[in-house]
């Protein structure tokens, strides 16, 4: 098995995220969850895998692949061996991990009813997102009137804060919420958002290849 572009892409955002790697034999799902628990993301890629996959330091696994030319996956019950495609005279063994040691999730995103959707473009979350980083905003307030919205990257608590904020078409109710700017550490693109006061899904939006979904949660507002 050689790994798609696009999942090697998601794999590598899903390592800044958990550095473990649990994969169910026989799936083309690809979960993880941050230590936390309050970020979770699902990926369906094409590739189907066919044993348990079980690796604790994601980040080690995938820099080793990247030192193939062409890497190439075996998989065994207990371990991988890569190698490369054109050049069969050296292989790396990777063995695999007891699940119990391993932090994944579980389940699926929850179902829930949003308050709010809204499009956003990777121009406009990169934007904000940059801008919160650089100048030191912790978190992301989210506003909605039930027709028009926007994002205000602000310290929250403090009147004197500083604030950026984009405005945002955003459908629904309306509702006030706000979320750690640390977790959106997602893969780039445009995306669909659902939410309301304690949870937010993104859905990818940039190919039909393949489906990416975030889990985020929300803070509490007092």
């Amino acid at each position: 098995m050689q790994l798609s572009k696009t999942t090697l892409n998601i794999l590598k955002n899903f390592a800044t995220i958990n550095q473990n790697l649990y994969i169910q034999n026989g799936q083309n799902v690809i979960k993880t969850i941050c230590s936390t628990g309050v970020m979770y993301a699902e990926a369906e890629v094409e590739e189907r895998f066919p044993v348990d996959i079980a690796i604790y330091h994601l980040p080690q696994f995938l820099k080793i692949y990247s030192m193939f030319d062409k890497p190439t996956l075996n998989f065994e019950e207990k371990f991988v061996i890569i190698s490369d495609k054109d050049n069969a005279k050296s292989k790396y063994k990777f063995f695999f991990q007891n699940p119990d040691c391993l932090k994944y999730p579980k389940g699926k995103i929850p179902e829930f009813e949003s308050k709010v959707q809204f499009n956003i473009t990777e121009e406009q979350l990169s934007d904000i997102v940059s801008m919160a980083r650089v100048s030191a905003l912790p978190k992301l307030l989210f506003e909605s009137d039930g027709k028009e919205g926007h994002i205000t990257a602000i310290r929250l608590g403090d009147k004197t804060s500083n604030t950026y904020e984009i405005d945002i078409d955003m459908k629904g109710e309306e509702m006030k919420s706000a979320m750690e700017v640390g977790n959106l550490n997602f893969l780039e693109g445009d995306y669909f958002v659902e939410m309301n006061e304690n949870i937010s899904r993104w859905t990818y939006k940039g190919t039909d290849d393949f489906k990416l979904h975030y889990a985020v949660s929300m803070l509490v507002m007092s």
